[in-house]
């Protein structure tokens, strides 16, 4: 490319300038880093939730950011695109900057997985070229994905505000907490597809600028099944029956608070009772002898 001294491209320092200003305002919600520009390949900064308490900040999850100006519409193209957005191990948020109303609209991707469940549990199954995330302005329903297109809708903003409200700590509190929610509810998203586990959890309703507890919302826990996800889900499923039973055990030895001893009793005798018939048919005799502890 060739280059003139004392030139630069116009279009290009727009959204540079754009990437400033939705930096400054996550940053208000906990530490952010933009990647170099030389290493965006999708995301444009890794943020994390901060609490206060006291005079410490405390570090919660993770989450990533596209920025964009204008509309809400990012668009990944590619064969690896699924693959790699299948690999991603923490909540993507698309956020769009107004520079000329200094504001700023965050969107979740929850819906994401609903794109992506499909193709992690059927690996014959087409993957689409490109994978499209489109907001709106307009609240109303989410739509479900198209898995033919790559097409994901997004819905309506969950924030919506301009960077005047971040001196207002009242105002600040609260986008912390709606900001909070979001991501904490779907890094439990990631946790369990990273895990094989072949469901998702996420909101088709709610209220922008109002935290979960308060908004009119509508939830939408959809699964999926499939040979592959069963057995994960047993293998999974004989780990933690092993350690829940190992945990009683611990407790009625070592434990001197005898209601510690009986709680753990009473969870295992619940889990027994439970997974019995899953028990006899999957658990090698190792853990079936563990699960005996009394």
């Amino acid at each position: 490319m060739v280059t003139s001294g004392g030139t630069l491209a116009y279009n290009l320092r727009e959204g540079f300038r754009s990437e400033h200003l939705a930096h400054y305002a996550l940053s208000a919600f906990g530490p952010v880093t933009p990647f170099l520009r030389e290493d965006d390949h999708g995301i444009d900064m890794i943020c994390h939730i901060a609490k206060r308490e006291g005079k410490m900040a405390i570090v919660g999850n993770a989450y990533g950011a596209q920025v964009k100006s204008g509309e809400p519409l990012v668009v990944y193209t590619g064969e690896q695109a699924c693959e790699w957005l299948m690999r991603l191990q923490f909540p993507l948020f698309v956020v769009t900057v107004d520079k000329a109303a200094s504001s700023v609209r965050v969107y979740s991707t929850w819906n994401l997985h609903l794109l992506l469940l499909p193709f992690q549990h059927n690996r014959a199954m087409p993957r689409p070229q490109k994978v499209t995330l489109i907001g709106t302005n307009a609240a109303g329903p989410l739509g479900k994905p198209d898995c033919d297109t790559g097409d994901v809708p997004l819905g309506h903003p969950i924030l919506d505000f301009p960077i005047d409200d971040l001196g207002d700590p009242p105002k600040r509190e609260k986008y912390l907490e709606i900001m909070s929610e979001w991501v904490d509810m779907d890094a439990r998203n990631y946790h369990f597809r990273l895990a094989g586990i072949s469901l998702a959890h996420g909101y088709i309703e709610w209220q922008t600028n109002r935290s979960l507890n308060e908004s009119r919302r509508t939830w939408y826990h959809p699964y999926y099944f499939s040979p592959e996800t069963c057995d994960k889900a047993r293998k999974l499923v004989s780990e933690l029956a092993t350690v829940i039973a190992l945990y009683q055990g611990n407790v009625r030895d070592r434990s001197r608070d005898p209601e510690q001893a009986v709680l753990a009793r009473h969870e295992v005798d619940a889990l027994r009772s439970y997974l019995q018939g899953f028990c006899d048919k999957h658990l090698t005799k190792f853990q079936k002898d563990i699960l005996k502890i009394k």
